[in-house]
């Protein structure tokens, strides 16, 4: 059985597909096939594989928008009755609808994105700062005292170019203004030109033109942002939360875990800004002659053992209320990553409401979904 999955940079992925081969050794053997790290690269290598029968294709790992374009070409296989009501019941409410195309479940949440700010906290500390930016304006200002004090050669390392990502972070700076790009009431009704939104976007192109961040920003990827910061390059980056488990890798960064902090994204009027949030869920391919396996190797996937390695190894959160455990082991476990959860704890869009995660020093790891 084939599993198309996304990029695997913390190699979590890989381990949990050779647990459960070892486990199902006489019934059933996966086959891990990691795609582009470029999502939009992945899809059109899918959309060609479909369009030319969707061979070799079993278990999917899709990115959150891909659901209602595969639904609609008829390509992955309705799950309405194997992901039922009671088992949809313990995942984010954002994260079911975003597998839901025209009422019915096409896929099942695995782990959720959010965008966050990561900084150089020894570095703000050497210059007289005492915690992250909380405004875009205190954001330059710091890049340039810490520049100079530091000799850093970036100030905010980001994705410019234009994909996906990029997307994602011209959003975000729309959003930490105030403004929208589509009404949340009416998404055929565009605001992208309004007052706000405008604002955010002058401010994300100020990003280069007051030298916060070098031409060269306008092509960088998630790779190429997380390089620089990694490298010791950037005071500033904003990245997904994957990132946190690479810095913990000395073969990969030059920046040790204590030197960075995580935050909520800065905004204009220092209220915690929004970071785009999306899942990566799994679907079956309607071609896949293993459609029974594929579902039992999903349910594996997704169990809450799984979820908790993810998280604490990979850093990737989860969509599943019950991956984020609640014993005085998963608490241990979790805080590995307590920056993370503190910076996912205000302001992200999530399903129209705000993502919630309780401070781990008061060994609080459970989510809960609350209207903004």
């Amino acid at each position: 059985m084939i599993f198309s999955s996304s990029t695997d940079d913390t190699g979590t992925a890989k381990k949990l597909v050779d647990k459960f081969n070892e486990q199902n050794k006489s019934r059933i053997q996966v086959e891990f096939r990691p795609g582009n790290a470029d999502t939009g690269q992945r899809f059109d290598q899918l959309r060609t594989q479909f369009q030319a029968g969707g061979e070799d294709l079993d278990v999917i790992l899709g990115d959150v928008i891909w659901t209602a374009q595969l639904a609609a070409q008829g390509w992955i296989s309705d799950l309405s009755d194997r992901f039922t009501e009671d088992m949809r019941a313990d995942y984010l409410p954002g994260s079911v609808e975003a597998v839901t195309y025209e009422g019915k479940i096409y896929g099942v949440p695995w782990f959720t994105d959010t965008g966050l700010l990561y900084y150089r906290k020894d570095l703000l500390e050497d210059n007289g700062f005492s915690g992250p930016p909380k405004t875009w304006d205190d954001l330059k200002q710091m890049t340039e005292e810490v520049r100079q004090g530091s000799g850093t050669r970036f100030g905010y390392a980001f994705q410019g170019a234009n994909y996906e990502g990029g997307v994602c972070n011209g959003l975000e700076f729309i959003w930490t203004h105030g403004g929208e790009a589509l009404d949340p009431e009416d998404p055929t009704r565009v605001l992208i030109g309004g007052p706000e939104a405008v604002a955010g976007l002058a401010e994300y192109r100020s990003m280069i033109s007051d030298g916060v961040a070098p031409e060269t920003m306008s092509v960088y990827k998630e790779d190429e942002s997380a390089g620089a910061f990694l490298r010791g390059d950037a005071v500033f980056m904003r990245n997904w939360p994957y990132v946190y488990d690479l810095i913990s890798d000395p073969a990969q960064s030059k920046v040790r875990p204590e030197q960075v902090g995580v935050a909520e994204r800065p905004s204009s009027d220092g209220e915690p800004g929004n970071g785009t949030v999306g899942d990566q869920p799994y679907y079956i391919s309607a071609t896949s002659a293993n459609a029974d396996a594929a579902w039992e190797f999903i349910r594996f996937m997704t169990a809450p053992e799984q979820q908790v390695f993810r998280a604490t190894e990979g850093s990737h959160p989860s969509g599943d209320r019950r991956g984020l455990g609640s014993s005085a082991a998963s608490i241990r476990r979790f805080r590995r990553i307590r920056h993370l959860s503190r910076a996912t704890g205000e302001g992200l869009r999530f399903g129209g409401g705000l993502l919630d995660c309780g401070l781990l020093d008061e060994q609080d790891v459970g989510l809960r979904e609350r209207r903004s």
